[in-house]
C-alpha cells in the first residue's frame, strides 16, 4: 500500500541498523586480530615467515569468488575487473571478512557476513553474492579471532561443491585436504556445502579423475 513499507523491508533496515550499532572501528578489530595472532605465536613459536602480500577474498561456501588487492576487486575465476578505486587508506581485517578503504570518491567497505557479501559506497549497499553460511564467532576458544580466519580459508577453498586445497591452483582435490575440510565443515555446520559430492562418491580408490596424486588415496579417509 502507498505510503507504508514492506516487512521485508522493515527487517532489511533493522537488520542495517543493528550492524551498524554494532561495528566496531576496523582499526581496533585489526588491533586485536594481531594480539591474538601473536599470543598464538608465542605459544607456538614453530611458525614460517610469509611475505606480507596486502590482498583478501571474499565469497565464502558457494558464492562467487572476488579478489580485493591494490584498490581493485577482481573475479577470482574471470579476472573480470568489478570494481576499481584511486585509495588512499586501506585497513584489511580478516577475522572481519572485511575491507575498509578511504578513497577521492568517499570511505568504501567490502565486507562478507553469514547472508552474503556487499559493497557500500557513496551511501548505497549493493549486494555482491548471497547465500546462508553458519559464521561461528568462537567466543569460548582462546584464539578466537584466529580460528575465524582459518574457517575463511576453508570455506573460500569451496568451488562449486568441491572443496579443493586451493582454488587458485588446483582444479580436482585431494582426499587428504577434502577430510580435513569436511570435518570442520561439520563442525562449523556447513557440511551441506560439500553434500552433493559426498553423497556421489562412487570409486574413491580411483586415480586419473577427481583425485590429484595416488599417494593421498587412503582407505580411512574415504571412509571419513
Amino acid at each position: 500500500m502507498k505510503g507504508k513499507m514492506k516487512t521485508g523491508s522493515i527487517v532489511i533496515l533493522l537488520l542495517a541498523v543493528a550492524s551498524l550499532c554494532n561495528a566496531q572501528p576496523p582499526e581496533k578489530l585489526l588491533n586485536e586480530y594481531r594480539n591474538n595472532l601473536n599470543a598464538l605465536r608465542k605459544a607456538h613459536p614453530n611458525v614460517r615467515e610469509m611475505p606480507d602480500i596486502k590482498f583478501f577474498f571474499f565469497g565464502m561456501g558457494d558464492r562467487r569468488k572476488m579478489i580485493y588487492k591494490n584498490g581493485s576487486l577482481i573475479d577470482a575465476k574471470t579476472k573480470e575487473m568489478l570494481y576499481q578505486w584511486k585509495v588512499l587508506e586501506e585497513i584489511i581485517v580478516p577475522p572481519a571478512y572485511s575491507v575498509s578503504l578511504k578513497t577521492a570518491g568517499g570511505p568504501v567497505q567490502i565486507t562478507e557476513d553469514r547472508n552474503g557479501v556487499y559493497l557500500t559506497q557513496k551511501g548505497h549497499r549493493k549486494i555482491l553474492a548471497s547465500s546462508k553460511l553458519n559464521l561461528p564467532v568462537f567466543k569460548d576458544y582462546a584464539y578466537a579471532s584466529v580460528l575465524k580466519v582459518l574457517l575463511h580459508e576453508i570455506l573460500i577453498n569451496i568451488d562449486n561443491g568441491l572443496p579443493l586445497p586451493n582454488i587458485m591452483v588446483y582444479k580436482k582435490l585431494w582426499y587428504r585436504d577434502a577430510t580435513l575440510m569436511a570435518m570442520v565443515l561439520k563442525e562449523t555446520g556447513n557440511l551441506r556445502l560439500i553434500k552433493d559430492w559426498i553423497l556421489n562418491i562412487r570409486a574413491p580408490l580411483l586415480t586419473g579423475t577427481i583425485m590429484v596424486s595416488v599417494k593421498q588415496i587412503t582407505p580411512g579417509r574415504c571412509c571419513f
